[in-house]
This record gives structure tokens, C-alpha cells and sequence, in this order.
């Protein structure tokens, strides 16, 4: 996951929330957010393989209707809004990181150049 990515993640969860998508559309968008499709109850379950810690969740399809119930999207939505939010920390701290290496890089340069 990049921050390109991320973005896209961000602007089709907005644009779903102010439609009412194809159900299609919402198991893309958790696709996306690197949930998989598994055997559930009733319905199949989408579990997260990036952070096991959040929730698995279904998204029905009653009634042969290609469009989600404003219920089944908001409930969707919200789940795929903490996978985006666990990415945006994730992404955050690896930044963080990288520009403490890249400080540190720079300060041994310094040190080395001057002795």
C-alpha cells in the first residue's frame, strides 16, 4: 500500500457514501483495502489479511438486487473507514521511520566527512 493508493481507497469511499453502489462496487473497494472473501454463515465473510486484528464482516445480496441498502452500504463503509485509517497509521509510521534512517544517514555523513 502506497499513499497513491491510499488516496484512491479515501475518494471511493467518499463517492459511495454519497451514492447508492453496486454491491459490486463495495466488494471492489474491499478488495482494495486488502480484505478477502471467505465461507461464512449465512453470507461469506470478508476478513482483513493485513490486519487480523479488524473485524471480518458480510456484504449481502438479497433479493437478486445489484445495488447495496443504504443499511448494508453505511455499515460497509464504516468497516472499510477503519481499514483506511489502519493503513494511514501504518503508512504514517513507516514514514516516520524512514525520515528518522534518512537523519541519522545524513548525520553519519556529516560525521564522516568532517573528521
Amino acid at each position: 500500500m502506497n499513499r497513491k493508493k491510499l488516496d484512491k481507497i479515501w475518494q471511493a469511499i467518499e463517492a459511495s457514501k454519497r451514492k447508492r453502489p453496486k454491491l459490486a462496487d463495495l466488494e471492489k473497494l474491499a478488495r482494495m483495502c486488502g480484505r478477502e472473501k471467505t465461507a461464512g454463515g449465512k453470507h461469506p465473510m470478508w476478513i482483513s489479511t493485513c490486519f487480523p486484528q479488524l473485524r471480518a464482516f458480510p456484504i449481502p445480496h438479497h433479493g437478486g438486487n445489484p445495488e447495496a441498502s443504504f443499511t448494508v452500504r453505511d455499515s460497509v463503509l464504516e468497516y472499510l473507514e477503519a481499514d483506511a485509517l489502519a493503513f494511514e497509521e501504518a503508512l504514517n509510521e513507516i514514514e516516520t521511520q524512514e525520515g528518522q534512517g534518512r537523519e541519522i544517514e545524513k548525520r553519519n555523513g556529516d560525521n564522516n566527512g568532517s573528521g
